[in-house]
Formats: structure tokens, C-alpha cells, sequence
């Protein structure tokens, strides 16, 4: 079999080289020290199309295949990590929408992040790990929707995100078995971000608590099947 790059990614693949080069690399070191995110940087980036390479151009994503994705995501990480890693961690939180979310919720929440928005997944907590089976976030049934009460921790994007990729447990006796997913917006009634974490690199991409207190989720929000959540993880 050929190993050869096509002439389209040796195109995006120094188009992401040049980018890195000029735009990311100067001011790489001083948002590492600062332990900060370049946020129009990011926004930018998103724009440009490398938030969205894999997500399918009928929601306004790049459409390439996984090592298309590889090749510019190296080039990017190559000016700063920690910049790559919250600039493409939009993939991460839009995946589920894309494989089992609605038409409608597709539409409403995928294109915007090839337009400046940021999203983030939260699955991590401080007692569950990456367990999906272990998550203790409550989602409790309530007419016309669901009330989110938990903590999660660990999150890319944490801060900044627009919405949240949440998952949350309806019985915390069932474990997995009751696990959901929900589509949360960041100026829902209740949520906050809790502790930025410092860490011992890749510190340009945003890493925080997102808090739940009493946080609606309408009942259109919930992703996929009631009881699903284990399965989209």
C-alpha cells in the first residue's frame, strides 16, 4: 500500500504549519507561564476550520478523514499543546451531538463551533475518574426536563465553553445502567466553574471544575435515549 500523503493534506498540512509558526509559536510561551488561554486565538482557530476538522461539512466542519485530522492537529500542537488542546476539544464535546444527537440538536449546537463558539465534555469527576459506570452527577426527572446536581472535574474548556456535553446518572443505585446525556448551555441558572487547575504542562488550554446546582435541562436537551448515557460515553 502507498504511504504517500495526498497533494490536499501536504496542502492543510503546511497550511497548520505556517499558522503554528506565525501565529501560535510567538506567543506560546508567555500563555504557558501565565498558565492562561489565548482566547481570540482560539476563536480564530475555530473559525479557521481546525476545531471542526473530522465534523461532516453539512454542519460546518472540515469534513476530512481521522489522518487528515492527525496530520494538521501535529503541526498545530507543534507551536503550543496546550493552545491545540482547547482549540480541538470541540470535536470531543460535539462527537456525541453528531452520533446520537437530533437533527435539530445537530443543527442548533454543531456549526456554531466552526464560528467562534467552544464546547466542552464533562464526564470526569473527583470520585468517579473516567468511570462512566461510577459517575454520581444526579440527574433527577422533573416535569418537562431534568434538575443536574454535581460536580465535575478535569474539563478542557471548563471556563470558556459555550455549552456542555454533560453526563449524569438518573439512579445512582443502577450505575451505568441509568446513565444519560444532556446538552447544557453555560448560562443555565446554577452552573459555575469551580477550580482552574494547575498543571504541570500543556497549562494554555483551560482545565476546570464545571459545578451543577439545581440546573434545568429542558427535556428537548437530553441526548439520544433516557438511560443511554453509558453507551454514547
Amino acid at each position: 500500500m502507498p504511504f504517500k500523503l495526498s497533494s490536499e493534506q501536504e496542502v492543510m498540512q503546511k497550511v497548520a504549519r505556517e499558522y503554528a509558526e506565525n501565529k501560535i509559536r510567538p506567543i506560546a510561551a508567555k500563555y504557558d507561564e501565565a498558565e492562561e488561554t489565548p482566547l481570540e486565538i482560539i476563536k480564530e482557530m475555530s473559525r479557521l476550520g481546525f476545531s471542526t476538522l473530522t465534523i461532516p461539512e453539512e454542519y460546518g466542519g472540515g469534513g476530512v478523514d481521522a489522518l487528515t485530522a492527525c496530520l494538521v492537529i501535529e503541526e498545530l500542537a507543534w507551536g503550543c499543546a496546550g493552545i491545540t488542546t482547547s482549540a480541538t476539544a470541540n470535536s470531543l464535546a460535539a462527537y456525541p451531538i453528531l452520533l446520537f444527537g437530533n437533527e435539530e440538536q445537530k443543527k442548533k449546537y454543531i456549526p456554531p463551533l466552526s464560528n467562534g463558539k467552544l464546547a466542552a465534555f464533562c464526564l470526569t469527576e473527583p470520585g468517579a475518574g473516567s468511570d462512566a459506570g461510577a459517575i454520581s452527577t444526579l440527574a433527577t426527572p422533573v416535569d418537562k426536563g431534568f434538575i443536574l446536581n454535581g460536580n465535575k472535574c478535569f474539563i478542557t474548556n471548563g471556563g470558556l465553553a459555550d455549552y456542555y456535553t454533560v453526563f449524569a446518572t438518573i439512579d445512582r443505585k443502577k450505575g451505568a445502567r441509568a446513565l444519560s446525556a444532556f446538552i447544557v448551555d453555560r448560562n443555565s441558572p446554577g452552573l459555575s466553574v469551580g477550580k482552574k487547575e494547575s498543571k504541570m504542562g500543556i497549562r494554555a488550554s483551560n482545565t476546570t471544575e464545571v459545578i451543577f446546582e439545581d440546573v434545568f435541562v429542558p427535556e428537548e436537551n437530553l441526548l439520544g435515549k433516557k438511560y443511554g448515557g453509558f453507551r454514547i460515553a
